[in-house]
């Protein structure tokens, strides 16, 4: 994995939230984390940008959503999303079960 990009299946998003807490944010045990497991990238980058993306959600109607951790779910429809660092900022693709990718940026 480049510093480029990031991939981030439902798996990894499920580890990455589960840092997505107020007591790993404030001891940088989240910020840690990522600078371990995806060196180049930082905490904000990723699920701050997906939750104002609305790709991560805090939503209550859990019908349709995969929860992950920390009260943060995504679309049942989501397998992965790409985060890509662009000269014009971030870009994220999104894979979804069977589908096309849909880009958004």
């Amino acid at each position: 994995m480049t510093s480029a990009s990031v991939d981030l299946d439902i798996h990894a998003l499920r580890n990455i939230t589960h840092y997505a807490h107020w007591v790993p944010a404030l001891r940088g045990i989240s910020e840690d984390y990522i600078a371990h497991h995806y060196p180049g990238w930082e905490w904000n980058e990723i699920v701050p940008f997906l939750l104002r993306e609305g790709i991560l959600s805090k939503q209550l109607d859990q019908s349709q959503v995969i929860q992950l951790r920390q009260g943060i779910s995504i679309s049942q429809t989501i397998e992965r999303v790409v985060i890509t660092r662009t000269k014009k900022g971030l870009k994220v693709t999104i894979k979804r079960s069977h589908s096309t990718p849909k880009v958004r940026s």
